[in-house]
């Protein structure tokens, strides 16, 4: 088998990694708003920050997964993956403040390549 089959072979792998990397923060709760509402004292509020802080960064990581999937060598562009993107981004958008960092990046980049996908193989 050779490396290009076997990594290949990877990818689906990562692509779901990616997906999971992204959703945990959706999981945990990581609106700022909600946290800060809830905590008793500063020691509270400060956690609050830093839980937030964590969840961002996990998206962060979750979306480079995913560029290097995506974009890498021969690519791993399937539908299901792109739709994926762009249902996440839409719950990252809910997630104030810093949710539309990521929410953002998640919605143009999968609707970019969903329609320069269709575009693609029309003109194929």
């Amino acid at each position: 088998m050779s490396t290009r089959h076997r990594t290949a072979a990877f990818k689906p792998l990562f692509a779901v990694l990616g997906l999971c990397l992204l959703s945990a923060p959706l999981l945990w709760n990581v609106s700022f708003e909600q946290r800060v509402n809830a905590a008793k004292n500063a020691n509270e509020i400060v956690r609050s920050m830093y839980g937030v802080t964590g969840g961002i960064l996990t998206g962060f990581v979750g979306i480079l997964v995913l560029g290097l999937v995506i974009d890498c060598g021969s690519g791993y562009r399937r539908r299901w993956l792109h739709l994926s993107m762009l249902l996440l981004g839409v719950c990252w958008l809910f997630i104030h403040p810093a949710g539309y960092l990521i929410g953002i990046v998640l919605l143009l980049d999968s609707l970019y390549k969903l329609f320069a996908g269709e575009k693609r193989s029309r003109t194929a």
